[in-house]
């Protein structure tokens, strides 16, 4: 008999659960292991404690945080929603009860406000591999010796913690999802004005401004608050918090 996986998730998003407790939970579970509640606990900001668990697995994994007082949900790999792969944009105008969103060839989208089903927005981390050079004269020669100095360069790659933020739009109609990023020096334009990463104050109007449109329920945690928030730990981190309210935006009907 073929076992299904299963997520585990937070019934309350206000309400994580410390490391402490997950390590004790953990001993119930033979595929996490105790060290695996650290990470557990850094991305249960999504929503989604683990995954692709066996079905007896997660049910013993809630079972045991119950025992400390934290409910959870054990939903199926197969039952939980998934995102719409995302086309790009670099440009968001609100024209009354419409959305211009365009694309960096300058390809306009009309979208009525009235199409949308789900807004998201937010910080969030990624670790990029970088490069870093540097040269310098070598003068082990002696700089009166025989040998002339040489121009020597050197590489370093490292792996570089960054943050970067996005907008994304979720629609009823086609295409279903269009997203704006930012990162380092990349531009995208709100209302005609240009923002940056580094402009926080913009920023933090395109949070208000879009967290606006729709009622709390279709905003995630980000633009429901109208506030920045901690950045995600991750990509996935952020789009499980997206999953988890499409999850319970379907159970509520």
């Amino acid at each position: 008999m073929n076992i299904e996986d299963s997520s585990l998730l937070l019934k309350d998003l206000d309400r994580p659960i410390p490391r402490e407790v997950l390590e004790e939970a953990s001993v119930s579970v033979p595929s996490i292991a105790r060290a695996d509640a650290a990470r557990i606990e850094e991305h249960q900001q999504g929503g989604i404690l683990v995954s692709h668990l066996p079905r007896p697995e997660a049910l013993a994994f809630q079972r045991a945080l119950a025992k400390s007082g934290h409910d959870t949900e054990v939903v199926a790999d197969r039952d939980m929603p998934k995102l719409h792969d995302s086309r790009q944009v670099q440009r968001i105008e609100l024209r009354g009860e419409s959305l211009v969103l365009t694309d960096g060839m300058g390809r306009e989208r009309l979208r009525a406000v009235a199409d949308l089903v789900f807004l998201a927005a937010g910080f969030h981390h990624k670790v990029e591999g970088r490069t870093h050079v540097e040269s310098h004269f070598d003068f082990s020669g002696g700089v009166t010796g025989e040998e002339a100095p040489k121009w020597v360069t050197t590489r370093d790659y490292r792996e570089e913690e960054v943050s970067l933020f996005r907008v994304d739009f979720f629609f009823w109609s086609e295409p279903n999802r269009l997203h704006a990023p930012l990162a380092g020096e990349t531009v995208v334009f709100f209302q005609n004005k240009a923002l940056r990463l580094r402009d926080r104050d913009g920023i933090a109007e395109v949070i208000r401004s879009l967290g606006g449109l729709l009622p709390p329920q279709r905003l995630n945690s980000v633009l429901a608050s109208r506030t920045a928030g901690a950045p995600f730990p991750s990509l996935a981190s952020y789009e499980n918090e997206i999953r988890w309210r499409f999850h319970r935006l379907k159970t509520r009907a």
